[in-house]
């Protein structure tokens, strides 16, 4: 979103993507190598027992994180957070940073004080500057964080869905 916990030591040559439904799971490597990033697949299916099906990928995910070689991303469905387009009539970041949370506020079913947002994109707009507001209600972060653990893995970031996916969309040739 992407919300943050601890950091690993950066700079990590390996992230994992973690995209887990109701029946459903996968689990991807990304490799940064010599200035390439190489993609494999740990695990893509449905399970009745995901847990079970999931321990080889999340043994391989721990013994890196052990070793500080790796971070660990998951997707926070679309379904459970807001992605909206804002359009502030300044033409300074450093202002425009101070009221979007309030922009943002008025347009959120649910108190901003109870969510987490953020706002991964400023650029100019029509009037001023257009942000992309992303925000999801803590307790649907909390749920994710909790389904997550309960398969062995423990993220450090959780992604919108659908941006993460439409960033990899357009870095496709």
């Amino acid at each position: 979103m992407p919300l943050v916990k601890q950091q690993p030591r950066l700079p990590v040559r390996m992230v994992y993507g973690l995209d887990i439904q109701r029946d459903f799971a996968a689990v991807v490597a990304a490799r940064l190598q010599r200035g390439r990033i190489s993609f494999e697949t740990l695990y893509s299916g449905t399970s009745e027992q995901l847990e079970q099906a999931l321990q080889p990928a999340a043994r391989r995910v721990r013994l890196d994180l052990s070793l500080d070689r790796a971070a660990v991303a998951a997707a926070m469905p679309a379904t459970d957070s807001i992605l909206r387009w804002l359009e502030v009539p300044l033409n300074a970041k450093s202002k425009a940073r101070k009221v979007l949370p309030s922009q943002l506020d008025i347009q959120l079913p649910f108190p901003l004080e109870k969510c987490r947002y953020g706002f991964p994109l400023l650029q100019p707009g029509a009037t001023g500057l257009r942000a992309l507001a992303i925000a999801a209600r803590e307790e649907p972060i909390h749920q994710r964080l909790g389904q997550c653990r309960e398969l062995r893995f423990d993220p450090h970031v959780l992604d919108h869905e659908g941006l993460a996916l439409w960033r990899e969309g357009l870095e496709q040739p």
